[in-house]
């Protein structure tokens, strides 16, 4: 066979390959747009992590390491978080809890509305025969909940998978990607040096600057007396 229809032969079968794998990213990016913020938030912690996954490394095997270190992402991320949450949830009651204790004057804004208006308007009235309506969008609303409440898991063990696997394998994914991409040696390592960087920039200024910000702002309203801090600075931030 001659070199020409080796390469005719060759040809056919490189082109068939980027199609079926143009393909299947486009497939699989589809799939994972919905869940992008749970993948770029483990690529985000795979980042931060990747150090101390190297050092690990040196005393156990990459599989206990990278399962080690999400457990602890887990601990260190998730469950200050949580506590966070259930301190605005439980300010955010009794706000409610002092509404209802200190009572609305109903009859007040009523008469207060007949004098502006001339009309007369029976406020318990409407909200009574407003039920059925409540009802149908509350069931409404406890679909959607539960729809949110599946989707949000789906992400969350999208990204501990994906946090896993990047910490375990991250190593020979920058080997394959050095390979792969067309550029010199010494040209990839001034940009990942350049990436790296400002990655490492913009994590400290952003999250440094977002958490000083909420401090103070707690603080502030903490030292002013205002009730329920806790929920206002999670309102204000």
């Amino acid at each position: 066979m001659s070199l020409v229809d080796e390469l005719a032969s060759v040809n056919p079968r490189k082109g068939f390959l980027l199609t079926l794998v143009a393909v299947l990213l486009t497939l699989s990016g589809m799939l994972i747009q919905p869940f992008l913020q749970y993948v770029l938030g483990a690529v985000l912690l795979a980042y931060l992590l990747y150090p101390l996954q190297l050092r690990f490394e040196e005393h156990a095997s990459s599989m206990v390491t990278a399962f080690s270190l999400v457990v602890l992402a887990v601990v260190g991320f998730v469950a200050p978080l949580v506590v966070v949450l259930g301190a605005v949830a439980d300010s955010a009651e009794r706000v409610l809890q002092d509404v209802e204790t200190n009572g609305i004057p109903i009859e007040e804004i009523e008469s207060r509305i007949e004098e502006l208006t001339g009309q007369q308007i029976d406020i318990l009235g409407e909200l009574a025969g407003s039920g059925r309506e409540v009802g149908a969008v509350v069931f409404d609303m406890s679909i959607d909940a539960f729809g949110t409440v599946t989707f949000h898991l789906i992400g969350v063990a999208l990204a501990l998978f994906l946090l896993y696997y990047l910490l375990k394998d991250g190593d020979e994914l920058l080997d394959w990607l050095t390979r792969m991409v067309p550029l010199p040696t010494d040209i990839q390592r001034e940009l990942h040096t350049e990436i790296n960087g400002v990655m490492w920039g913009g994590l400290f200024g952003h999250v440094f600057v977002a958490l000083v910000q909420g401090v103070v702002a707690g603080i502030g309203l903490a030292v002013a007396g205002v009730p329920s801090a806790v929920f206002w600075t999670a309102v204000v931030s």
